[in-house]
């Protein structure tokens, strides 16, 4: 009876890592088609360099509706931030990128463009207005672009050349100084 019982104990087990190795294998394959990181570049470069791998085009709405394309915004350094209201470093990061943002639309070079992840229109409009925020942002309501973008955590940044190339990407917050930096670097 003892050797049944290990034998359930050993057939429950296998089914368990069975399970569990095709969970992982599953999400894997999903997420073949997202864009692996590019090779980061030091951004002490005088031209702008690419990585060769194309910024996966979307079109996302704006908080008033509007259908907002990346591909829009080609032939200018575009900052792709992923964020939410809801995470401590985002939050951290906002103010900088304001003050960013304000620099950034005085020229017409570079832009800032920031994707909410997973909340909604009502939410995000609440958060921006009582934090006097008036950077551009766009809802990734179901996380479909942040998923293209192998975005694993927030906030994360994409720098993306004229060309529609991805230049680097910064996981974790931003500097204003470090973007302005990059912006300038990078025309």
């Amino acid at each position: 009876m003892k050797k049944a019982g290990n034998l359930v104990l050993w057939a429950l087990v296998i089914v368990f890592v069975l399970a569990a190795a095709y969970t992982v294998y599953s999400k894997n394959k999903a997420n073949s088609n997202a864009i692996q990181p590019p090779q980061l570049n030091t951004g002490t470069a005088d031209k702008a360099q690419s990585s060769g791998k194309k910024a996966p085009d979307f079109t996302l709405n704006d908080l008033n509706g509007k259908a907002v394309k990346l591909s829009d915004y080609k032939g200018k350094v575009v900052f792709l931030n992923f964020w939410a209201s809801w995470c401590p470093p985002c939050k951290a990061e906002m103010p900088g990128l304001n003050r960013a943002n304000q620099e950034l639309v005085k020229g017409n070079d570079a832009v800032l463009l920031t994707v909410n992840e997973g909340e909604n229109a009502d939410v995000v409009k609440n958060f921006l207005a009582g934090n006097k925020y008036t950077f551009y942002t766009l809802l990734d309501k179901d996380g479909k672009v942040g998923n293209a973008y192998n975005v694993t955590g927030i906030p994360t940044t994409y720098i993306i050349n004229r060309d529609g190339s991805i230049y680097d990407f910064v996981v974790g917050p931003i500097s204003e100084d470090k973007m302005l930096g990059l912006a300038k670097s990078l025309k």
